[in-house]
């Protein structure tokens, strides 16, 4: 049986309440949906703006670019924000991979030159660098050895290097072969120059002036030889002495045997034996009768021939010699330790000065005699053998040829005349030359691969300690960098420049799931109401 229109109005009288609802509460979110886009211009009728012309997010486009910059700035992106998001393990390691991969590049590149390093735009200024940073090394150092602080610091190691020098031994300076060959050498020299000099006006000038002050000095002091002449000259005389007294006593023997000396020896003999004749008093006119002058003088005589040679060996001998060396000795040291005043007490000043000129001019014509000249030249070797072969140190020597007060005098002047050589014209443009020459030969050497000189533990350290200085410094300083950014206003700058369409592309790509469920909902809401209508027309 057909269906007829008739049949099919009762059931849609029910059925089309609620399917017109639903219709129109899709169609009406759909189109509120598009109105928030559309139009993208006001329109007008009649001259007269048509209300929610334009669309509500044309018409409020810049409120919408502040607001979503005000979002950004404020929620979004802040500086703790993004100081959180930095310190993120993950974002550690990967700043930790750049580095790392950065590094090692640069590590096993093969570097040219400094100069070839620079970027092109900076090639014109590296001259001018080169020299202000030969400029700059010149200046500190030269500011620097004309510091207090360089003063100290080289008197200080200077003063170390004297005292050690000074206390080593002579004889570890050379080996035995070197010092025989150097106190060979040194007595030939010696020798030679020795009698030169000696023999030099200039020595006689010289010996002269110091003969004349020093006594002059003494005579006005009341000083004693052993004040004038200096300490090793009373040892040098006592040897002079030593070894002229053999040839004294042989000379004494010498004159024993000349008939005018032995006649006065007889003739002291027979007057002492006259002489206790008579202090006998009575007694002596008989022994007087006894003995006869010229039988004594016989005798006497006799002896002498006889025993000529045994007296000679007396004489001559090593006991007589002690003797007479020990009273020259003796007499020597009281020479040199009485006061010049009393060996010179009265003497006139013209009587001194002619004195004066007088052991000058013999010493002097001692000191030709070559026979002294070896003594000389003998003991001076001597004394340096004794020093170099013995246990004495530098210091040691020195004190004994100088004094104390002379070697601590003689250190002082080599530390001044060092710190003044170091800051000298000369030394100041020696370094300047040296700076000009290193950095000139430095700069045109290539640098190569860096992993030469760093192994893999020095890189490492290098990479972690660049990505914590990386992290505490952009930590630091991004929260303020973020609020000079001004955020705010370049994102609503940018959402305020972007085209109408775009922008409607870009919010629909965000939220165009929701608005179709939006549009399902308008429909179901219509659809409801459309049910309750149907409900209230059956009740009516």
């Amino acid at each position: 049986m057909p269906v007829t229109p008739a049949d099919i109005f009762p059931i849609a009288q029910y059925i089309a309440p609620p399917m017109v609802g639903a219709f129109i509460g899709y169609l009406t979110n759909k189109i509120a949906i598009k109105m928030l886009f559309r139009p993208l211009n006001p329109w007008h009728i009649f001259g007269m703006r048509v209300p929610m012309t334009p669309g509500v997010i044309p018409a409020k486009r810049h409120e919408l670019a502040e607001n979503m910059g005000r979002m950004v700035a404020d929620y979004l992106i802040t500086g703790t924000e993004v100081q959180k998001a930095i310190e993120q393990k993950h974002v550690q390691a990967q700043v930790h991979d750049k580095i790392q991969a950065r590094g090692e590049a640069l590590a096993q590149r093969d570097l040219g030159t400094l100069q070839s390093l620079l970027p092109p735009q900076f090639s014109c200024y590296y001259g001018l660098a080169v020299d202000y940073l030969s400029y700059k090394i010149k200046d500190g150092v030269s500011s620097f050895i004309g510091s207090d602080q360089f003063a100290r610091q080289l008197r200080d190691v200077l003063q170390d290097i004297s005292d050690k020098f000074l206390a080593e031994k002579l004889s570890s300076l050379l080996a035995e072969e070197q010092q025989a060959e150097l106190l060979v050498s040194l007595q030939t020299s010696l020798s030679g120059h020795l009698g030169r000099f000696l023999s030099s006006p200039a020595c006689e000038q010289w010996l002269e002036n110091a003969v004349h002050t020093k006594v002059q000095d003494a005579f006005q002091q009341n000083s004693s030889l052993a004040d004038i002449l200096p300490e090793a000259s009373y040892g040098l005389l006592k040897g002079l002495v030593e070894k002229q007294v053999q040839p004294l006593l042989a000379g004494v023997g010498g004159l024993l045997a000349t008939d005018d000396v032995r006649e006065k020896i007889i003739d002291g003999a027979c007057g002492g034996v006259e002489s206790f004749i008579a202090s006998m008093g009575p007694m002596g006119a008989m022994v007087g009768n006894f003995i006869k002058m010229e039988t004594v003088r016989a005798k006497i005589a006799d002896y002498l021939d006889e025993k000529e040679e045994d007296i000679l060996a007396w004489i001559q001998g090593d006991v007589v010699g002690e003797r007479v060396t020990a009273l020259l000795n003796d007499q020597l040291g009281k020479l040199f330790a009485a006061p010049m005043a009393d060996l010179v007490r009265d003497i006139e000043p013209q009587q001194l000065e002619a004195l004066s000129k007088g052991i000058s001019h013999g010493l002097f014509k001692q000191l030709q005699d070559e026979q002294l000249q070896g003594v000389l030249t003998e003991t001076f070797t001597d004394s340096i053998k004794g020093y170099m072969t013995g246990d004495h140190s530098i210091q040691e020597a020195l004190a004994d040829l100088l004094g104390q007060e002379k070697v601590a005098l003689l250190q002082e002047s080599l530390l001044d005349k060092s710190l003044t050589a170091l800051r000298s014209e000369r030394i100041n443009e020696v370094i300047s030359t040296a700076v000009d020459s290193l950095l000139t030969k430095g700069l045109a050497c290539k640098i190569g691969k860096l992993s030469r000189f760093l192994n893999e533990n020095m890189r490492d350290s290098i990479y972690q300690s660049l990505q914590s200085y990386l992290t505490k410094t952009v930590s630091r300083e991004l929260p303020g960098m973020v609020k000079s950014f001004n955020l705010q206003q370049i994102v609503a700058d940018k959402v305020d420049s972007l085209d109408l369409l775009k922008l409607e592309q870009l919010l629909l790509s965000i939220m165009e799931e929701q608005f179709k469920y939006i549009n399902l909902f308008g429909a179901l809401l219509g659809f409801i109401l459309g049910c309750i209508n149907l409900f209230f027309l059956a009740l009516a």
